[in-house]
């Protein structure tokens, strides 16, 4: 099984929007959420899933996460975002989210 990584290097004004909207996080917290949200590291056999189930839940090393690929991949800014995730977005990259039904 072949893994592989995707990253891309925030710019300067996109670590300046992150330490000021998450300020109360320390550096490491910040550090780890600008990683969590620019690089994916991921196996061969996930964009099969991808394609034939859609993305998945929970949060493993090999998981693809939306907001990550559309960060480094430009389909969406930095702040677009985080407007989907108004000071939440730490959590959106963390938390595992299951679907309610009523």
């Amino acid at each position: 099984m072949y893994e592989f990584e995707v990253w891309r290097e925030m710019d300067a004004a996109e670590k300046s929007f992150l330490d000021a909207r998450y300020a109360s996080l320390t550096a490491a917290e910040r550090a780890a959420l600008a990683n969590a949200l620019s690089r994916i590291h991921s196996g061969e056999m996930v964009p099969y899933y991808i394609q034939r189930y859609g993305f998945y839940e929970g949060h493993t090393d090999y998981r693809a996460d939306p907001l990550a690929i559309a960060f480094i991949f430009g389909l969406k800014s930095l702040p677009e975002i985080e407007q989907a995730f108004p000071g939440r977005l730490r959590d959106a990259l963390a938390r595992h989210f299951t679907v309610q039904t009523q």
